[in-house]
């Protein structure tokens, strides 16, 4: 007897399913619903478990069905290659060679808790005077009703304004109180977590759906660029996954963020940023690191 359409499908699936990336494979399981005799591939509970595990490393979420949630992750892999950009360079350069920006986009940066008199050659400072006065202006009656109310914002903490001068290119600022240098590396981890937390949080209620990201906690704050890499990285995949709108199509707004661009001033900042995307992506089964290839966890950048 021939073999059945769902024992044929089964037998090429993982290798089929493992290569395609996300909107092709919405594409196939799109067809394959509309097929009877292949329904019972969809509902193939111990293939899809066993193909997530193999992909993902993680068992497979029970919130959806079986082959949805290999979908879902497979789409949200997809987002993260193609939207996430780590690129080298710093805001003035990129001011200056850039083109007005068309939509609303926001600029993510580290600042001081005064939110004023950040340091001249750090990522605030550049801000500050591209801004000029109207930036300026707004700060001090954003900082002024803060304080009023609460008191310097604690580490952990996104503050928006309008751009000033730079609007023509970010229209909305988000700044960032990151940690300070004299905090363990734990909690400095734990406050630039909490920090892109507020920011990307900040960023949905907004309504942006463009980020440029000036990596926090990088520079005067001391804490190791590796790790604090691995955590930006690890935020902006845990975000984009929670957000995910399984309702809509994967060209139609399923991610919270169009696009993201990382901009790493110094070279080791940009290997370490492109080493933790890449890590991200990795097959569970081959993210054995290389001692050759790896970033050193002592190494301190002065993007801010």
């Amino acid at each position: 007897m021939a073999p059945s359409l769902v024992d044929c499908l089964e037998n090429v699936g993982s290798r089929l399913f493992t290569f395609l990336g996300g909107s092709s494979l919405d594409c196939l399981s799109t067809v394959l619903a509309s097929h009877t005799p292949a329904h019972a591939l969809l509902l193939d509970e111990s293939l899809w478990s066993h193909l997530y595990h193999e992909q993902f490393g993680e068992a497979i979420p029970g919130s959806l069905s079986p082959h949805h949630a290999f979908l879902h992750m497979s789409c949200h892999r997809e987002w993260f290659l193609e939207h996430v950009h780590v690129v080298q360079g710093d805001l003035e350069s990129t001011v200056a060679t850039a083109a007005e920006t068309p939509s609303a986009a926001a600029l993510i940066f580290p600042t001081t808790p005064t939110l004023l008199y950040p340091h001249s050659t750090s990522a605030a400072g550049a801000v500050h005077k591209l801004g000029s006065t109207a930036l300026r202006l707004e700060i001090e009656r954003e900082r002024q009703a803060i304080y009023s109310a609460r008191g310097f914002p604690p580490p952990g903490s996104a503050i928006h304004t309008t751009g000033g001068q730079l609007s023509r290119w970010f229209p909305h600022l988000i700044h960032c109180i990151g940690p300070s240098s004299n905090r363990t590396v734990d909690e400095k981890l734990d406050i630039i977590e909490r920090t892109y937390l507020s920011a990307l949080t900040l960023l949905m209620a907004l309504h942006v759906r463009r980020a440029t990201i000036i990596p926090i906690g990088t520079g005067i704050a001391l804490c190791p660029v590796a790790l604090t890499a691995d955590v930006t990285m690890q935020s902006l995949w845990d975000h984009a996954l929670h957000h995910l709108d399984c309702s809509k199509r994967v060209d139609g707004g399923r991610f919270p963020l169009d696009d993201v661009v990382v901009l790493c001033r110094d070279a080791n900042v940009l290997d370490a940023f492109r080493w933790a995307k890449q890590g991200m992506l990795e097959d569970p089964a081959e993210s054995e690191s290389d001692d050759d290839m790896s970033v050193g966890d002592d190494e301190v950048g002065m993007d801010i």
